[in-house]
């Protein structure tokens, strides 16, 4: 899975049927014998989608922690931000011949 991306990407979505052929392939036989409800596989995809959904979200947790652990938040990219813009300003005070 590409976490990053939505589920209904190419990507994501080819690994979804994938996964979701593998389980019916196992269990039809079984859910339909168990249960009165007829199982179709866009059901199957369905039940997939909402357990990546809580994958994902625990991705995501996870991402923001190391993020936070290496410091790279909102202050770094206000530093880089505000380090861009100096930057910038001298070279265009260069650029017109003005030093400050």
């Amino acid at each position: 899975m590409d976490w990053p991306l939505p589920f209904s990407s190419t990507w994501n979505a080819a690994a979804i049927h994938v996964l979701a052929q593998g389980f019916w392939d196992e269990e039809k036989d079984k859910s339909l014998k168990e249960s009165e409800r007829v199982f179709v596989f866009e059901d199957v995809k369905a039940l997939c989608i909402s357990k990546l959904e809580r994958t994902r979200r625990a991705y995501n947790v996870a991402q923001n922690a190391d993020r936070m652990d290496t410091e790279e938040g909102e202050e770094s990219i206000m530093e880089t931000r505000s380090a861009n813009r100096s930057a910038n300003n001298r070279r265009y005070t260069r650029k017109i011949g003005v030093s400050v």
